[in-house]
């Protein structure tokens, strides 16, 4: 059996991981002093116009070591992409499906359990490119150990069972203190991230968020592996072109909430990908 690391820190100190698909510099934590648990702000991924012209991808899963060389070694923490929850996204969820809810318990993430990572494009805007497109995917993963336990010996249930859903925010927020909860599919009312808006997707009215739930006919859970936004981001000038990604899990379970594995996958385009015909089946799309 492999033990666990239950509390793996993150520090928000900068670290460049070495050998990124394409030229994607992607860096542990986010430098930017934000929450009192800076371990939710996973990495920052740092695209450029080489990145958008060659379609590069960009990926993390939870494990990925981010701890730059000149760390690796030393007394500082790891840099180590952790776990979410199980439940993160969208629980307590009394009445999860019906528009118009604004109360705190219904349909509103857990920003202490979901992990948090900015997309920054500032780069590409610096090259003089007004528009491009992004397609983000919370995916399933499983990291081949089939049975852990904690520290005491105790059995964990699985960690790669979660049913990926993302919210994804214009901005990127570095200022404020960190509080429990956040809106995820809804996004009615403002909350503590003050700086941060729904993405839109420009002209292509994303949702900006999207879970792998879903239900047969019967109402019964069969859940997809991977939960997509898509959309067009607009560039400007000012230095705040980002995006802001928080991952979760959306279980239906709250007595069975637990850690869970997940992988991040970024990909740039010039062109809508919606209009590309690809082969293959994926998860909910907005």
């Amino acid at each position: 059996m492999t033990m666990r690391n239950l509390t793996v820190p993150v520090t928000a100190a900068l670290a460049f991981l070495s050998g990124t698909a394409g030229a994607v510099e992607i860096y542990g934590g986010s430098g930017i002093g934000f929450s009192n648990n800076p371990s939710q702000w996973v990495a920052t991924m740092v695209f450029n116009k080489r990145d958008l012209v060659t379609g590069a991808e960009a990926m993390i899963k939870t494990g990925d070591d981010l701890t730059p060389d000149v760390q690796k070694g030393l007394v500082t923490p790891p840099l180590i992409v952790p776990p979410t929850k199980s439940m993160a996204w969208c629980d307590p969820l009394s009445n999860p499906d019906i528009p118009g809810n604004t109360d705190i318990d219904q349909c509103y993430g857990w920003g202490m359990h979901s992990k948090w990572t900015v997309l920054d494009f500032n780069a590409i805007q610096k090259a003089g490119i007004r528009k491009l497109w992004v397609t983000i995917m919370a995916m399933k993963y499983n990291d081949g150990v089939a049975e852990e336990m904690d520290a005491d010996g105790k059995i964990l249930p699985s960690d790669d069972d979660i049913v990926p859903a993302l919210t994804v925010y214009q901005g990127k927020q570095d200022v404020g203190a960190h509080l429990h909860w956040y809106p995820n599919k809804f996004q009615k009312n403002p909350f503590w991230a003050w700086k941060l808006k729904p993405f839109q997707g420009g002209k292509t009215k994303s949702n900006g968020w999207a879970t792998a739930y879903m239900q047969d006919a019967s109402g019964m859970p069969m859940p997809m592996d991977t939960a997509t936004v898509t959309g067009q981001v607009i560039l400007k000038k000012g230095g705040e072109n980002y995006l802001s990604v928080a991952v979760g899990g959306d279980a239906r379970d709250p007595s069975a909430k637990h850690d869970v594995n997940y992988m991040l996958h970024v990909k740039l385009s010039r062109k809508d990908p919606n209009k590309v015909k690809t082969g293959g089946t994926g998860g909910t799309t907005t």
